[in-house]
């Protein structure tokens, strides 16, 4: 027979009080609070933001973002210099040459719309951190963080909010409804501290 463990068992009670209240009209904003079943996300402040604890790190586009501009000076301006990179251009001699030839070339065009991945285990205390541009559409924002994390393996995740996302807001929007199982860690925005 099998028998609810304690967490089971309150979240199954604030489900049925929250059906209760949905199914009597009753339901106000801030019974909605308190009755629907929490999300499983960690917050850190300033004091523990910047300690070990998560593989992977997703911090808004630099000008976005105070905690982005610091973690930039610990990867010794790694993203600053990213977004200021002038890729070399072929001469036009070898131009001529490749074209001649039929050679073919692969043509690498720089994004400001695709994430950055830096390896920075021997910078700060983490493995990888990733700065995801374009945080002005909060769903957009919250969906590009959620396939950087997917595609790199869903790994131990911290992630620093931009200004224009709360906590609560970010529970709302993050496409993974069954994160709970994960180990995800927000972190506000300094505004929001």
């Amino acid at each position: 027979m099998f028998t609810a463990s304690a967490p089971d068992a309150a979240k199954s009670s604030r489900h049925s009080v929250f059906k209760n209240l949905a199914d009597n009209n009753d339901l106000t904003a801030e019974a909605f609070k308190n009755f629907i079943a929490p999300m499983a996300y960690k917050t850190l402040y300033k004091g523990g933001s910047l300690g070990a604890g998560s593989h992977l790190w997703i911090v808004p586009a630099l000008g976005e973002s105070k905690w982005s501009r610091n973690l930039d000076w610990y990867c010794n301006f790694q993203m600053h210099r990213a977004h200021h990179y002038q890729p070399k251009t072929i001469s036009e001699e070898l131009a001529t040459i490749i074209k001649d030839e039929e050679i073919p070339v692969e043509n690498f065009v720089q994004s400001s719309k695709v994430p950055l991945l830096i390896s920075c285990a021997h910078l700060l205390p983490t493995k990888m951190l990733v700065e995801l541009p374009d945080t002005e559409n909060c769903d957009d924002w919250c969906e590009s963080a959620h396939r950087a994390w997917t595609q790199l393996g869903q790994p131990s995740l911290r992630i620093f909010l931009p200004k224009n996302i709360s906590v609560n807001e970010f529970a709302d929007l993050w496409p993974g409804k069954d994160s709970d199982r994960f180990d995800i860690t927000l972190v506000p925005s300094h505004e929001d501290l």
